[in-house]
């Protein structure tokens, strides 16, 4: 069978075409999804090097379906969220962090554009903005197992969140427990005060169990609408099995 060749006389491969208009096309078999799949190019040296890609990705077993190639890094984390076992009080922590850190810059880009500098750019913005390095590593804990699981379902070939850690965010200041003096002077102000006054009970029972309103395990019954009352406890108890969330208390602000 004699070479097909193209209107330079150039030799065209097996699946190349030129079109009439002068473009070039490549047509091969996903083979994910066993669909014919089809790229396109202005000319043969621009298609070739298109070709050097897919057939990368097919000899890798990396999906090469139009669909996954436009998914950004938001669309990722919604459906992480979707699969992810974890509790509604931690979906909002994530999908705030996100919002907050993720969302509006690096969440919209595609997945498979993402590289590891593009990470660093995300981490030293957060880094300048003030953030302390906790917070930039709550954002780090987040986007890697996000951007994991698309190289899990063969969407990338490598994370770019792996290797990428470093002296981001500012050392955290050192915080100072209140004295007995002022927590009763803070007392006193919350107390009657007509603004802040809702939130006496939670400061004075943390002030008392020595520890933030998360770890607090008893309350009043009269405020049980923080928790679910247990009934094998004490009459005057009752028992705070996860940590309050802001919108679930937000009746007392």
């Amino acid at each position: 069978m004699a070479n097909r060749k193209d209107s330079k006389n150039r030799v065209l491969r097996n699946g190349e075409t030129e079109r009439k208009d002068g473009r070039y096309m490549y047509r091969y078999t996903d083979s994910k999804t066993g669909q014919r799949k089809t790229v396109y190019a202005r000319d043969l040296p621009e298609l070739r090097e298109k070709e050097k890609s897919v057939l990368s990705d097919v000899e890798d077993n990396i999906r090469t379906d139009g669909n996954v190639k436009s998914l950004t890094v938001n669309d990722l984390f919604r459906h992480y969220l979707e699969i992810k076992e974890i509790s509604d009080s931690t979906k909002v922590n994530y999908r705030s962090t996100w919002k907050n850190n993720v969302e509006g810059s690096i969440g919209r880009y595609k997945v498979v554009q993402v590289l590891p500098s593009d990470i660093m750019k995300l981490y030293s913005g957060l880094s300048q903005k003030g953030l302390a390095k906790s917070s930039i590593k709550r954002v780090h804990n987040l986007l890697h197992p996000v951007l994991e699981m698309a190289v899990d379902d063969d969407i990338i070939r490598r994370n770019p969140v792996k290797s990428v850690w470093g002296d981001y965010g500012h050392e955290p200041e050192e915080k100072k427990a209140l004295t007995v003096g002022q927590q009763k002077q803070l007392m006193e102000f919350v107390k009657p005060d007509t603004i802040y006054n809702s939130q006496y009970f939670l400061r004075r029972i943390s002030s008392h169990k020595y520890s933030t309103i998360g770890a607090i395990d008893t309350i009043p019954p009269q405020k049980k609408s923080l928790s679910t009352k247990q009934q094998d406890k004490p009459q005057n108890m009752a028992c705070i099995k996860k940590q309050p969330m802001e919108h679930a208390i937000s009746c007392l602000f």
